[in-house]
């Protein structure tokens, strides 16, 4: 049971800089497009 809870909190440590992580990211729409893809994996009939 110790074990368990050592490595939990080694967990929650160890990723507790991902959740405080406050960075915004910005683009810009001028040279920026979205989009999309389909590809069709199965073979025709």
């Amino acid at each position: 049971m110790k074990l368990r809870t050592l490595v939990a909190v080694i967990v929650v440590v160890g990723v507790s800089h991902v959740v405080w992580a406050n960075e915004i990211y910005k683009f810009d729409p001028s040279n920026s497009t979205i989009g999309f893809s389909v590809h069709q994996f199965l073979g025709r009939r």
